[in-house]
């Protein structure tokens, strides 16, 4: 069986198709490189503007097509997917598996199902999933926090992704360990405020935040040469994470 992912939207819907990609090949799928060639096309959509919206709607008008064409197998997962506005998209052009960005490690059960499956939750064990290094390249992404606790009137996050959690440094720096010795040298910290990283499920030590101890221990990788993060917010910042740019030159 062969599949084919379609991504809008930011570094983590990119992560998170990362993810996923391993898990297809993981179950025996071969991924190629078009609609045409795939029996499953699965699209990782983006609510944040009303573009990406429109994008998708156009996109599985396309895609049902074909299903009714060859019996093309539909998925759906991102935020999108979280919405009423998404849900009521996927019935019109029947989505056979959606999920939303909680969700992501139901795909297994997804594919066995004979029947329409969908899958709103937020798993737990979607912060334990590592992903397989990608092939070849010198800079990757690692999600180290999902959802948002902050309800800002123009966002529409907490509602897509789900209140804060953070995931454990252990997990963290393995992958990040998996990633370097696959030949990356620059990693990217993601999180919706990423330097909030930790606060409710990690102490603080030595007055330095959970953020600020896990850019210490990423940058205490030998052969990762370059750390960055995303999103921050002006909340985040407080002197531990000040005085961190100054003593940490990664």
């Amino acid at each position: 069986m062969r599949a084919h992912i379609i991504t809008y939207g930011c570094q983590m819907n990119e992560y998170d198709s990362h993810l996923v990609a391993s898990e297809l090949v993981s179950l025996g799928w071969e991924l190629v490189d078009s609609v045409e060639e795939a029996d499953f096309v699965l699209v990782n959509t983006c609510a944040v503007r009303g573009k990406p919206v429109e994008k998708v709607r156009s996109l599985l008008g396309q895609l049902r097509k074909e299903k009714e064409r060859r019996g093309l197998l539909i998925g759906m997962m991102g935020c999108l997917a979280q919405l009423d506005e998404g849900q009521q998209m996927a019935k019109k052009f029947g989505v056979d598996v959606l999920l939303g960005p909680g969700a992501l490690t139901s795909l297994p059960e997804a594919l066995k199902a004979n029947e329409r499956f969908w899958d709103l939750t937020f798993r737990e064990d979607v912060l334990d999933y590592i992903p397989p290094p990608p092939k070849g390249a010198l800079s990757a992404h690692v999600t180290i926090i999902r959802g948002c606790n902050h309800h800002c009137t123009y966002c529409i996050v907490p509602t897509t992704r789900g209140p804060e959690v953070s995931r454990h440094p252990d997990l963290i720096l393995k992958e990040i360990e998996l990633l370097k010795q696959a030949g990356v040298v620059e990693v990217t910290l993601l999180g919706q405020i990423v330097n909030l990283y930790g606060r409710h499920e990690f102490p603080k030590l030595d007055g330095k935040s959970p953020f600020v101890q896990l850019l210490e221990a990423v940058c205490a990788v030998d052969g990762i040469e370059r750390v960055r993060f995303t999103s921050p917010h002006p909340i985040g910042y407080r002197d531990d994470l000040i005085e961190a740019f100054s003593r940490l030159p990664k």
